[in-house]
């Protein structure tokens, strides 16, 4: 039989400056390269079924027993298991290589390493020559098939909008939102945590939870194994892309996590020489090791030469280079692991390392890129479509739709051979504004039936508003709710292009105030995250964020959001030729919803006609005056958003702003 197994937990979990007190005392000791007990502890806190290590140990103990056992009476195949792999590249936007968005190079340099390290490989620096070394005979391979049976390269490249994260979010939000099915694959998270000690963390297996201890296992949404970027990899395989940082730039830092993923502790037994990790063939040590030292940290009375720690373990601490040996202990641990404990052994019949079912036409599309100029009123997006299906590709309809908006079918001809992507620029498409969801869906490739329809659609929910203010200067006052670290923010020119940042490392409760300086007649865009997806008030605390013009006159003010909220404002000056004729005007009800009406002083100096305009100035309707019934103004045909309406009179004119809801 073929075996597939694992899941993987990263170790070295990165607490935010601004963690909360609660959980402070659960983040990992300053300078700590594995926060693997750390992450152990905090799953504990969060499930008190949760099994301690005693209570795991006792249940391993007769497991591993019964594995010997049958291993004696050649009753244990020597298999090589094959575990199929996903890797999540959480970045922010980056260009593909670019920073934390690393190369699908580097991203398969950490499997041929674990590869490497697992099956002791002669002729790879995982090859060693100790007595009880051992080849553990599990390999590592990137899945093939998606959770629904549509072809994958393995490397799952997911924006989140946010540069750095705490433990606590990527628990919490990042993995939740991107993990695939964990008893399938063993999932992986490459990231740039918030503090820069660590190197990455990793979720402990549980038992069976049978034997009426009432357990709990720990949460499936979070099963799986984190590291830093820039440790993920191995420099031993760079081909000019990679983004590694030594000594840790040879791709054991992942060695390490798996080997506590599949059940292993560290080789101090995290308590010094009184804690053993539970291997025979693993010398005690009272600490971890760094660098690559020859050193015995536990010698025992009448010991007449120094036995050695084993600081080629995978499981110490030392640098990259050294490290080199799991033991023939660790290995029946692992393997009675992999057979006894849930969602390792579930892996063991997990197909999604083969190619799935081969038909003529699949494309497959992700979304590239997607643009929301300031004050604008269409999505423009890039897409990246792949060609699945065994015959070129040379035709495609992509539909783009804004639910509350419109859609656009585009047709697309080119050749995108088998096996090859494309990326294609889309042509634009209006939004209203408010919270909308933008969905692109592909069909008719080559103008036939689509043999694979799991890949066809993508969508991604946003919300956005719209403001006027006239003003030289922006002001922003934000207070963060008591997860402070959850909020950043970005203010942006017309281009999109940042102009200032913040956030990522505020404290709970803290206010932050900021000014921008803006030319008058452009657009600008304040946007605002929440890493927790639960904004800034109402939850966790009472929050919020005011934009104000440089008179103090209010432009925006809010709290109340998800993960982010998007803020266009334009500065366009109101034109006012005539200051007696301007202040005779006004509007109302502002915002409206199907009427308009403006408001004269003087009945019989009617305005001779007027214009509406949108944000970017193009006209949506105008209509001459000629008596009061025509200051009643029907709006239900415009689409929600600011307007311009321009009342004229002669040589006078005025210009007001108002929101159509």
């Amino acid at each position: 039989m073929k075996f597939f197994t694992i899941k993987f937990f990263a170790l070295y979990a990165l607490f935010s400056v601004g963690v909360n007190a609660q959980n402070q005392n659960l983040s990992p000791a300053e300078g700590e390269q594995c926060g693997f007990v750390d992450a152990e502890n905090r799953l504990r806190s969060n499930n008190p079924k949760r099994l301690n290590d005693a209570q795991f140990e006792n249940w391993l103990a007769p497991k591993i027993k019964e594995f010997r056992a049958k291993k004696a009476m050649g009753r244990v195949e020597d298999n090589i298991i094959q575990i199929p792999v996903v890797v999540h590249v959480i970045h922010d936007g980056d260009a593909y290589g670019v920073d934390e968005n690393i190369t699908d190079s580097q991203v398969q340099s950490q499997l041929t390493v674990m590869t490497e390290d697992f099956r002791r490989m002669m002729g790879t620096p995982g090859y060693n020559d100790s007595a009880v070394g051992a080849d553990v005979g599990i390999e590592f391979v990137l899945a093939k098939q998606t959770p629904d049976g549509c072809p994958t390269n393995g490397i799952n490249r997911v924006n989140m909008g946010k540069e750095s994260w705490s433990e606590a979010d990527i628990d919490a939000v990042v993995k939740p939102s991107t993990i695939w099915d964990p008893e399938q694959y063993m999932n992986m998270w490459s990231i740039i945590f918030t503090r820069t000690d660590l190197l990455g963390y990793a979720q402990f297996p549980s038992d069976s939870g049978l034997g009426g201890l009432n357990n709990d296992m720990g949460p499936a949404s979070s099963d799986g194994v984190v590291c830093r970027f820039n440790s993920f990899g191995s420099v031993d395989y760079d081909d000019g892309t990679f983004h590694l940082t030594a000594p840790y730039n040879h791709g054991r830092t992942m060695t390490h996590e798996v080997g506590h993923y599949l059940g292993l502790r560290h080789i101090w037994g995290d308590g010094g020489c009184s804690v053993d990790d539970y291997v025979t063939d693993t010398p005690l040590a009272s600490q971890p090791n760094r660098g690559c030292p020859v050193i015995d940290t536990c010698t025992e009375e009448g010991e007449t030469e120094p036995l050695y720690d084993m600081v080629q373990n995978y499981m110490d601490y030392t640098n990259d280079e050294c490290m080199n040996i799991f033991t023939e202990g660790q290995k029946e641990r692992i393997l009675t692991v992999l057979e006894n404990s849930p969602r390792r052994s579930g892996l063991a019949t997990s197909n999604k390392d083969e190619e799935p079912t081969p038909v003529d036409n699949d494309p497959s599309i992700a979304l590239s890129s997607i643009d929301i100029p300031s004050c604008g009123t269409e999505v423009i997006a890039t897409v990246d479509i792949t060609n699945f299906g065994t015959t070129p590709l040379n035709s495609l309809v992509i539909t783009s739709e804004v639910d509350n908006g419109t859609s656009s079918d585009y047709n697309w001809t080119g050749t995108i051979a088998p096996g090859a992507s494309q990326l294609i620029d889309l042509p634009g498409v209006n939004v209203l504004g408010g919270e909308f969801t933008y969905t692109v869906s592909v069909s008719q490739p080559n103008g036939k039936e689509d043999n694979r329809s799991c890949n066809n659609e993508i969508s991604q929910d946003f919300k956005m508003t719209s403001a006027y203010a006239s003003t030289s200067v922006i002001n922003l006052e934000l207070k963060t709710d008591k997860e402070g670290s959850e909020t950043s923010w970005e203010f942006l020119d017309g281009n999109g292009d940042v102009i200032e940042r913040g956030g990522g490392n505020y404290w709970g409760n803290f206010t932050v105030k900021k000014s921008f300086e803006v030319d008058l007649d452009q657009c600008y865009t304040f946007v605002i995250y929440d890493s927790g997806a639960n904004g800034l008030c109402c939850t966790n605390g009472e929050g919020y964020y005011t934009l104000t013009a440089d008179d103090g006159t209010v432009i925006f003010s809010g709290a109340e959001f998800a993960l982010e909220e998007r803020v266009n404002i334009s500065t366009r000056t109101l034109s006012v030729d005539n200051k007696e004729f301007a202040n005779g005007i006004s509007l109302y009800p502002n915002p409206t919803r199907s009427n308009l009406n403006l408001k004269v002083s003087n009945s019989s100096e009617l305005p001779t006609q007027f214009a509406i305009y949108n944000m970017l100035g193009q006209l949506v309707k105008q209509k001459q005056i000629h008596s009061t019934a025509d200051l009643n103004i029907g709006t239900s045909e415009l689409k929600n958003g600011m307007y311009f309406i321009k009342v004229s009179k002669g040589a006078n004119t005025v210009s007001l702003p108002f929101i159509k809801e």
